[in-house]
């Protein structure tokens, strides 16, 4: 039985064992739906976009349970997805893109607000190198600076 509490190492095993993999994925949509929704909301989606982009991400990991290893991190898994998914949306509309930002420095800024990562995180996040993180977020945070002045 999982408890609000339960960890990652507790859900992979759970997702792992076909007899507990819903109630792990129960677990698993508990802990990290509202971070989902809140990181692409933060990535300038609107609800409805970031809503439906919740639903389908999560029924895209569900798919690819199969790929799944115990000592995956959820966190980065999940936030590799969302961050997958915004990238093709703001690609398909630049008009979502906030301050001039490129894609990549609105995705590392709204990734660092969160304050769930440091930035060899949000690097293996984004796929990205940590001193290209280090350069976007410099160039990111001096753009916004300069727009709110």
């Amino acid at each position: 039985m999982y408890t609000e509490t339960a960890d990652d190492r507790e859900i992979v095993v759970g997702l792992l064992n076909v007899a507990t993999r819903q109630e792990a994925f129960q677990q698993l949509l508990q802990k990290y739906l509202r971070k989902m929704y809140f990181l692409l909301r933060a990535i300038n989606l609107a609800h409805e976009n970031a809503d439906e982009y919740v639903q389908d991400l999560f029924a895209g990991f569900w798919k690819k349970l199969n790929t799944l290893k115990p000592g995956d991190r959820l966190d980065l898994l999940l936030f590799r997805l969302a961050v997958e998914r915004s990238h093709a949306f703001l690609k398909r509309h630049p008009e979502a893109v906030l301050y001039d930002l490129s894609t990549e420095q609105q995705i590392i800024l709204a990734l660092k607000q969160q304050g769930l990562f440091d930035q060899e995180e949000i690097g293996a996040i984004a796929a990205l190198p940590v001193l290209q993180v280090r350069a976007d977020l410099k160039a990111a945070t001096i753009k916004v600076l300069n727009r709110a002045i």
